[in-house]
């Protein structure tokens, strides 16, 4: 397969060639030279950028695939506390309201995860 360099640098030889063997058109001049010009420059791709580019592709293709193993998992039931359970955080936490709320939510989420 020939890459870009190479087929800018082919059509640079068949102008040249055309514009010795057919005389100096102007138009054989501006492509001639626009071409000299990117070819100096060497075609340099961002390559950096290009990774850059890759990892967050990679990084995208795999929280998708996380998403959608997620929602292929059937869906669980909830599981809310027994009247046991309830009745021992409520013991343990008596006087401090605040804490017992912090420990219902630390016991649900025990339960659904």
């Amino acid at each position: 397969m020939t890459d870009l360099r190479e087929a800018a640098q082919m059509a640079l030889e068949a102008l040249e060639y055309a514009e010795q063997n057919h005389g100096g058109d102007d138009c054989y001049f501006d492509a001639i030279e626009a071409l000299r010009a990117a070819l100096a420059n060497e075609f340099n791709p961002d390559w950096d950028a290009m990774a850059v580019m890759v990892e967050e592709q990679q990084r995208m293709a795999k929280r998708i695939e996380e998403l959608e193993s997620a929602l292929a998992q059937p869906e669980r039931e909830w599981q809310g506390l027994t009247p046991e359970e309830a009745r021992e955080i409520s013991l343990a936490n008596r006087p401090y309201v605040i804490d017992m709320v912090y420990a219902l939510e630390a016991k649900l989420k025990e339960k659904n995860t």
